[in-house]
């Protein structure tokens, strides 16, 4: 089941609990796989606009897992958020991520001939 959890933190994140089975409220730890933070910004006419981040962009790690504590609130996401979410978590997986660490080894790589 997809979900936003809104964090003490004031963090809004969206991802996929991993016990679907129990209502959020009723866990003690919530693991959340492919999590993504849904982030503010401005256009370039500084207008608000929404988009996701990965939230483990540098990580091998597949979810976060919160406790309940720090979670203040819990929803299910609108269609074309769950929509925009599956295609983000698929293009950050698939794209952004093997190209980051593909970056991060040729750096490494230049840093050992230094």
């Amino acid at each position: 089941m997809i979900v936003v959890l809104k964090l003490t933190n004031g963090e809004e994140i969206v991802g996929c609990v991993e016990n679907d089975d129990v209502p959020v409220h009723q866990l003690e730890l919530i693991n959340l796989l492919d999590p993504m933070y849904i982030v503010d910004q401005k256009d370039e006419v500084g207008h608000s606009v929404m988009r996701l981040e990965d939230a483990l962009l540098l990580s091998d790690d597949e979810y976060l897992t919160f406790k309940q504590k720090d979670v203040i609130t819990y929803y299910k996401p609108a269609p074309k958020l769950c929509d925009y979410y599956s295609k983000a978590s698929v293009y950050a997986k698939n794209y952004a991520k093997p190209r980051l660490h593909k970056q991060i080894t040729g750096a490494i790589r230049e840093l050992e001939t230094i």
